[in-house]
């Protein structure tokens, strides 16, 4: 059985940009108020200048772009870093920009392979993903590779089930196309922001 090599779709990069942006607003929407309130009684009480609440907000924006620009910066070769192989014998996901990981998991260890999409997926991209589970240490199956972006996500479905049925003869893995499960955002911002502070260690203090 040949090598099946496959990388996520354009789809997902743009996913990435506009979910980076919401988390972007979310922390703005957070920070401002609590901004306001702080620093705007203490002008009423005449502790601090008129001028202090737009330096404070000010700095609350810098403090947002601080981390967003350069998420943003890394979301198209952090998406270009991401590829799936499916061996004959194991699924291997390569993913990281300088922090480079690459992940095999052999089908001995494969107890179910879950396809799912999420809200955005389904309305604004049409792309999926592929959960691949293996039996944690307690026995209860955990995650233990991610195949996300696929544009022909049922396609690698049914590549990975017949590779599947080699190790586990009336294995029938479950397929949930339409379950709607929380999107993988945050994996993806701790990959990005583990990028950024690997980029922060490389140039050195005095460069920063």
């Amino acid at each position: 059985m040949t090598t099946k090599t496959l990388t996520p779709s354009r789809q997902y990069l743009y996913k990435l940009v506009i979910v980076i942006l919401i988390w972007g607003l979310i922390a703005l929407a957070v920070c401002l108020p609590m901004v306001w309130l702080i620093v705007g009684e203490k002008i009423v009480d005449r502790e601090l200048p008129p001028t202090a609440l737009g330096i404070a907000l000010g700095l609350a924006v810098l403090a947002d772009l601080i981390w967003l620009v350069p998420a943003l910066l890394l979301a198209r070769p952090y998406y270009r870093s991401i590829s799936y192989e499916l061996a004959a014998e194991e699924i291997i996901v390569r993913i990281g920009i300088w922090t480079k990981s690459v992940k095999y998991v052999p089908y001995r260890t494969i107890t179910n392979i879950v396809a799912r999409r999420g809200l955005l997926d389904r309305i604004l991209f049409d792309i999926g993903q592929l959960d691949v589970q293996t039996a944690g240490v307690s026995g209860q199956a955990k995650v233990e590779a991610k195949l996300v972006g696929l544009a022909e996500y049922e396609e690698v479905y049914d590549a990975v089930r017949s590779r599947l049925q080699r190790f586990r003869g009336g294995l029938a893995p479950t397929q949930a196309e339409e379950e709607p499960a929380p999107m993988p955002t945050d994996d993806v911002l701790c990959e990005i922001l583990r990028e950024v502070r690997a980029i922060r260690q490389r140039l050195g203090p005095d460069e920063t």
